[in-house]
């Protein structure tokens, strides 16, 4: 325990002598990494999706591109890009650690260049990390990949998650085993290469031998060093639930004082303006904190560990430069002294001015929601998915679209069913693309969801077409499992006979599906569903976006509104967090509880634009609030 003490006020010293320098390079470093290091990732990530004619990649795409050559050297370029970024940030604060544990000042300024002399050292460090660390990644994701292949490919993988049947609890069993192992290889090179990028830039070493003698030196004291991280990371666990719980403390007075208990609209907007700053300020600290604990740690380490193995190491001796930020206030202020009093008083002023701001302009504000309501699958909360019994729930719930899926038969039928198999559904070891629509017109589809569903049937498009025609707008999504012959053109037919060409609107995962839809009819609105992008995915030949919770920012929002296109969110059945979808301004909310959007939607119109957004606050932070009240079903 005595070394842990140690190490701790070691720290702290070192903490008090240069937090200044830390917090100041810490926060030019990200500026710096934001303005110039971010943009070239994205750069070459245009120049490979213009090299292959496409303006972005979405889900399947992705990993189709991921395992190509090209793709895989465009992927570790980025990663090693990345891991670049974060080694020069961290290096920069490891530089002035290291002079702290010698009792010499530090200047940020100093750092940077530092850090600039050393760019392409440590470029090529990381280059080389990255490469002998997927030397043991490779072989991970080939046995996962393998696991799934031989244990989850039998049925559609919707019954496995669904079902969860042995063979599932066999594959998960043997991707963790083999995520432990690999962590525990992962682990153990960080503790052993944990001294290389210091041996890079403070000894001039190369990266090949850097990492050679960083192994050197933690021979025989790996346990020690690994108890040292542990440490670390427990303090960094503290750190960021500390955070949390503090905004959790701040919203939940926000939302209860501000917006529970009926308060002016004024009040609940200068409590919003408070919580985005104070939430800000609270997030970065905790994110500086952690960053420079650890970075300082790392810089002690290294030189107890030189000292153990070579005597007392020389400081890096650099003269110290000019306080840039003090010589410009003094020409600006030439009489004016500024102490932490006045900026942080400055701070308060500038926080009034913008309650004040905020309250005078967005506070009597009550915008109107203009949002669809997509039922799922049909009410497929309540009712089986996918079956008439579900579209007609949902209609008598106020759904303003049906969302579908579809796929063919044996025989060319388009019939509406999501998974590939009958296994979910029915129990039935039975594929659809195996089977004509009168063999599978056999298959109770509803009895799994409750004995008042028994004798649910997997509908025909055509059927659905006839219970919504005139009643709601329909998403029908293409499903494709590889036997499609005339899929395309099968659907709009039955669109086209049913007149449906202005309420119907075609989805799906794959872009060339929908490609193939514009090129027979580019009358039909088109959706792209997906989970992940790269590159400028609103510049693909789409009407509007299908999108999970993660990607529904509001930005992303804001920005394919700017360019004429629609974005929905799917899959959200939770009250709370409609809202907050609903103030970050998303077009369609996808929902199995399409009642319940419909409640939230006429609970929110009693609310202002402020207490809108206390919601979207404590949907992330405190939901022990009774929020609730206003969201409680009559």
């Amino acid at each position: 325990m005595k070394a842990y003490r140690n190490m701790a006020a070691a720290l702290a010293h070192d903490f008090r002598v240069s937090w200044q320098q830390l917090l100041k390079t810490h926060l030019l470093y990200e500026l710096i990494a934001a303005i110039l290091l971010v943009p070239v990732g994205a750069l070459l990530l245009n120049l490979v999706l213009w090299l292959l004619g496409n303006p972005a990649l979405t889900d399947e795409d992705i990993l189709l591109f991921a395992l190509n050559p090209l793709g895989a050297v465009v992927l570790v370029a980025v990663i090693t890009l990345g891991v670049a970024i974060f080694s020069l940030r961290n290096l920069a604060l490891i530089w002035i650690g290291y002079r702290a544990a010698h009792n010499h000042r530090s200047n940020y300024i100093l750092a940077l260049t530092f850090v600039n002399h050393h760019f392409w050292g440590v470029v090529r460090y990381v280059g080389v990390v990255v490469f002998r660390v997927g030397l043991r990644v490779v072989p991970y994701l080939l046995l996962c990949a393998a696991t799934v292949y031989l244990l989850l490919d039998q049925y559609d993988i919707n019954y496995y998650l669904s079902e969860r049947p042995p063979e599932f609890w066999w594959a998960l069993g043997l991707i963790v085993l083999f995520t432990v192992v690999l962590l525990w290889k992962l682990w153990g090179l960080l503790i052993s290469w944990i001294f290389a990028l210091p041996l890079v830039t403070f000894r001039g070493k190369k990266p090949a031998a850097a990492l050679a003698h960083s192994e050197t030196l933690t021979r025989g004291y790996r346990i020690e060093i690994t108890a040292f991280l542990l440490a670390w990371l427990a303090f960094a666990v503290l750190v960021y639930l500390l955070s949390y719980g503090l905004f959790g403390v701040l919203v939940h007075w926000g939302t209860s004082v501000f917006f529970l208990s009926g308060s002016e609209s004024w009040t609940a907007s200068a409590a919003l303006v408070l919580l985005m700053i104070l939430g800000a300020l609270i997030n970065w600290s905790a994110s500086f904190v952690v960053t420079a604990s650890y970075c300082l740690l790392i810089a002690r380490l290294y030189m107890q560990f030189r000292i153990r193995h070579y005597g007392q190491p020389k400081a890096i001796n650099t003269k110290p430069a000019t306080n840039f930020t003090r010589v410009l206030l003094s020409r600006i202020f030439p009489r004016r002294r500024f102490t932490g009093i006045h900026i942080f008083a400055g701070l308060l002023v500038a926080l009034g001015f913008a309650s004040a701001i905020s309250a005078e302009l967005f506070g009597n504000l009550k915008p109107e929601d203009r949002v669809g309501i997509i039922a799922h699958r049909g009410a497929s909360y309540d009712a089986p998915e996918n079956t008439l019994a579900a579209i007609e729930l949902a209609l008598q719930q106020g759904a303003d679209t049906i969302e579908i899926d579809v796929q063919q038969t044996l025989s060319g039928e388009i019939l509406v069913i999501h998974d590939r198999d009958l296994k979910k559904v029915s129990g039935a070891d039975t594929q659809v693309r195996d089977l004509t629509a009168d063999d599978l017109a056999r298959f109770d589809v509803g009895a799994w969801k409750g004995i008042s569903y028994a004798g649910e049937r997997i509908p025909t498009l055509q059927q659905v077409l006839d219970a919504v025609k005139g009643r709601a707008q329909l998403f029908v999504e293409l499903k494709y499992y590889g036997h499609e012959q005339g899929f395309e053109q099968g659907v709009l037919a039955l669109l086209d006979g049913t007149g449906m060409q202005d309420s119907a609107h075609i989805i799906s995962l794959n872009p060339r599906g929908l490609a193939a839809v514009r090129a027979l009819d580019d009358g039909y609105q088109l959706g792209l569903l997906t989970s992940v992008k790269l590159g400028r995915m609103l510049d693909m030949d789409v009407d509007f976006f299908l999108v999970n919770r993660v990607m529904a920012t509001r930005g992303l929002v804001k920005a394919a509104q700017k360019r004429g296109k629609r974005l929905v969110v799917w899959t959200i059945n939770d009250d709370v967090e409609m809202s907050a979808m609903i103030s970050r301004g998303v077009d369609g909310i996808i929902t199995d509880r399409p009642d319940l959007a419909r409640h939230v939607l006429d609970r929110r119109r009693e609310l202002t634009l402020a207490q809108r957004a206390l919601v979207g606050f404590a949907e992330v932070f405190d939901r022990s609030i009774d929020l609730p009240e206003w969201l409680e079903a009559d």
